[in-house]
């Protein structure tokens, strides 16, 4: 049985609160603290019981959550993020209309999978604060800004999807997680040069399409495995390319100044 203490008493009950020494029941209560339509994820009948709340998932024969997945719930407010439970590996709210500030350094260190596509939260996203064990990270399609910190990403990060919002600013793509597979920036407010000569070898998807990145684009040896890169779209982009038979397909240059040669395979490209 659970005792139900709210999450705009927790401070008084516990003096100054600990994610790490508060259970499970009091943080998830006070993560929904600031959504105003809580019944979507507590029922109709506002279980207090965390663990039959909706979306959540715990670990074999324990209280301790694992997952919990608020997809498509028309959820409305705030989210308090900094009081997921610590052991948490995964956590997905897609498609609401949550708003807020994403702070990463105050994710739970053990948070590998955060989807929060399709909201509406503003604010900067600092990039270099990510949970060290981190995997998958999609924030896109929401109203954050400011420039993308794309060389102090966790070393495990796979997948790392940013589009649709108004980040700016210049990038770097020299310094990308040696297991990174799919990058998607598109739609956003990026600029300057791109230098794509330090790819990782594991990479296969990488979006830039309408940006405003302009000058030359230098592209090394294409990753062996890559399907896309994707650049089109940024008119003052500019550059002489060139491309081995097998990968020409795969450089998306439609509305871009720049120029592309094909080579036999047994010449990689320059």
């Amino acid at each position: 049985m659970y005792i139900f203490v709210s999450a705009s008493l927790a401070d008084v009950y516990i003096g100054k609160p600990c994610r790490e020494t508060l259970p499970s029941q009091v943080l998830m209560e006070m993560v929904i603290d600031g959504i105003k339509n809580k019944d979507r994820i507590r029922g109709l009948a506002e279980e207090a019981d965390f663990t039959k709340w909706c979306g959540v998932s715990l670990r074999d024969g324990t209280d301790d959550i694992q997952s919990t997945y608020w997809n498509c719930l028309q959820l409305e407010g705030t989210l308090r993020m900094e009081w997921l439970p610590p052991n948490i590996d995964e956590f997905s709210v897609f498609q609401n209309f949550l708003s807020g500030e994403i702070h990463t350094e105050s994710l739970p260190r053990s948070l590998v999978h955060l989807l929060l596509q399709g909201n509406e939260f503003q604010g900067t996203l600092d990039l270099a604060q990510l949970p060290p064990k981190m995997t998958f990270l999609s924030v896109s399609q929401n109203s954050l800004h400011g420039s993308l910190d794309l060389i102090h990403l966790p070393e495990t990060l796979e997948s790392l999807f940013a589009y649709s919002n108004s980040f700016s600013g210049t990038i770097r793509l020299d310094n990308l997680p040696s297991k990174m597979k799919r990058l998607n920036l598109h739609e956003n407010s990026l600029s300057g040069p791109l230098s794509m000569d330090s790819l990782p070898e594991s990479l296969q998807k990488l979006y830039l399409q309408k940006n405003c990145f302009s000058g030359k684009m230098v592209l090394g040896d294409l990753p062996k495995d890559v399907l896309v890169i994707d650049v089109s779209f940024n008119e003052n982009l500019m550059g002489d390319i060139c491309l081995t038979e097998d990968k020409k397909e795969a450089v998306l240059i439609d509305s871009t100044g720049i120029k592309t040669t094909v080579k036999p395979l047994n010449q990689p490209a320059q």
